[in-house]
């Protein structure tokens, strides 16, 4: 799944909203038709948006993926008008937490045990301890 195509799919899965995906080969050409109405909305990179924004061509834009990360306080992301931001955990919650720590914590207790690991996101990392 794409960066863009993620976005997506969380937003159809947890608020029923009807969303068809359109491949571009780019953000720049997406914009181009959001710009002209052709699309209703699209994911995108700050790069591809902040200029359309700034001219108010395109009247808001939501991030929550910064680079870099965490934005330095002088950010224009801060000045920009129409532009929400939230941490990228912003709908992490309590219970989200607290199932990390629990991952966590089972991973290193495997670890220790000598069992194979369950979440490893670089295998070979691992066998060539």
């Amino acid at each position: 799944m794409t960066r863009q195509c993620a976005p997506s799919s969380l937003l159809r899965q947890t608020s029923g909203v009807s969303l068809v995906h359109v491949a571009y080969r780019g953000g720049a050409p997406a914009v181009t038709d959001l710009l002209g109405n052709q699309i209703p909305m699209v994911f995108s990179s700050l790069v591809t948006v902040l200029p359309h924004i700034r001219s108010g061509k395109l009247r808001a834009a939501a991030l929550d993926v910064y680079d870099p990360e965490p934005p330095s306080p002088d950010s224009c992301l801060f000045s920009a008008p129409n532009l929400v931001l939230s941490p990228h955990l912003a709908g992490a919650s309590r219970e989200t937490a607290e199932r990390a720590c629990r991952i966590a914590a089972d991973e290193v207790a495997r670890y220790v045990r000598g069992e194979p690991l369950a979440h490893v996101a670089n295998p070979a990392a691992i066998a060539g301890e």
